[in-house]
């Protein structure tokens, strides 16, 4: 039994010792915080929702699907073509 206890003893101070603590934020994180929550308040709520809007873009982008040519000398839907082979001038 008294082998049980030290050994939870020696477990508890072991987990103990990887518990992270709570660390305040220096004072110059503190003071980019509310110059970034002033600056979100002073937008519109347009301009908020935009920017919302981008974000979502960003993290999740639409993707667009290329079709391939019909065969294998015609391009890909999305290909823009510079030269057709026929004409330098266009």
């Amino acid at each position: 039994m008294k082998h049980l206890i030290a050994l939870t003893v020696v477990l508890f101070v072991f987990a103990g010792s990887f518990a992270q603590t709570f660390q305040r934020p220096s004072p110059a994180q503190q003071e980019a915080f509310k110059k970034m929550q002033s600056l979100y308040d002073s937008l519109t709520p347009m301009q908020k929702n935009m920017f919302f809007t981008e974000v979502k873009h960003i993290i999740d982008p639409e993707v667009t699907i290329i079709q391939p040519g019909a065969t294998c000398s015609n391009p890909p839907s999305d290909a823009i073509i510079l030269f057709d082979g026929n004409d330098i001038d266009k």
